[in-house]
């Protein structure tokens, strides 16, 4: 969790009752937030960069909850919305905020984005089934090779595993339309590397359904864009490089830092405090 999710829990009264169930104080004491590595074809990995953050990166236990009831569409009226579930049940409210990226399938065309073993394919259409379980061994066999701090690592999964493609969405101009708004996944659906899903979605929650529209896309948009460029900064392919060489290994660090700068830079771009000001002038 970065900071300017913290601060957020802090304005909203949560902070003092998750930290109990942190390790770490959150202050600004720099901490090492996570390292990158090189781990693929080598023997051992190779450290790329430390990077720290004011109180490190606070991370908790993820929960899960269903409702059991499926959202299959939805109708606007000049009065309300109306709701209709899988389960033939039918629900009406005055504004509808769409959490769940599977609500954009009603606003845009989602689109399937590939890592790593394919990058040809960034940008091109998925069909195929979102979730797949695949045994154990599948998973090991896509990392032969690699270091073992990595394979040790991947020896600790369940013998099934679920298998998804990294999906993002067309950037939107806005993130509402009528008497619906979108936050979170269903606005901004994103890769998994830089970790900020989850913190945008309290973000965009935060400033309301209703600053949302016009002032919500510059910056989750922007996360979007940098989670994409992190993906390819941290799965270049070293493949061929001579990594016991000082010079060479030295270059690779210089431009992976150069770049790992441009992806995060919608943090600096983007404060909470002026923009949150400057949606709260616009109402």
């Amino acid at each position: 969790m970065y900071d300017r999710t913290w601060k957020i829990l802090q304005r909203i009264g949560l902070d003092k009752e998750l930290q109990k169930h942190l390790d770490v104080i959150q202050d600004q004491t720099p901490r090492i937030a996570w390292k990158h590595k090189i781990a693929e074809n080598v023997d051992e990995c190779i450290n790329i960069y430390d990077y720290y953050r004011e109180g490190g990166m606070p991370s908790f236990h993820s929960y899960r909850f269903h409702l059991k009831r499926r959202f299959l569409s939805y109708k606007e009226t000049e009065d309300n919305v109306v709701l209709n579930f899988a389960d033939g049940i039918t629900a009406e409210c005055d504004l509808l905020v769409g959490a769940d990226g599977y609500l954009t399938n009603y606003y845009s065309e989602k689109h399937d984005i590939h890592r790593g073993s394919d990058p040809e394919k960034y940008g091109t259409t998925y069909d195929g089934e979102v979730v797949v379980h695949v045994p154990k061994q599948h998973v090991l066999n896509q990392f032969e090779g690699w270091a073992p701090e990595a394979t040790a690592l991947l020896q600790l999964l369940p013998d099934s595993c679920r298998q998804w493609p990294l999906q993002y969405l067309k950037t939107l101009e806005d993130f509402g339309r009528g008497r619906v708004v979108f936050l979170g996944d269903a606005a901004h659906p994103t890769t998994p590397h830089q970790g900020s899903g989850a913190g945008q979605a309290i973000e965009d929650s935060y400033i309301l359904a209703r600053l949302i529209e016009k002032m919500r896309p510059q910056v989750g948009n922007a996360m979007v864009q940098g989670s994409t460029e992190s993906g390819r900064n941290t799965e270049r392919d070293y493949r061929g490089l001579n990594l016991s060489d000082p010079e060479v290994l030295e270059k690779v660090k210089d431009e992976f830092v150069e770049q790992f700068a441009k992806d995060y830079m919608w943090h600096t771009l983007y404060p909470l405090e002026s923009y949150t000001e400057k949606s709260v002038e616009m109402l």
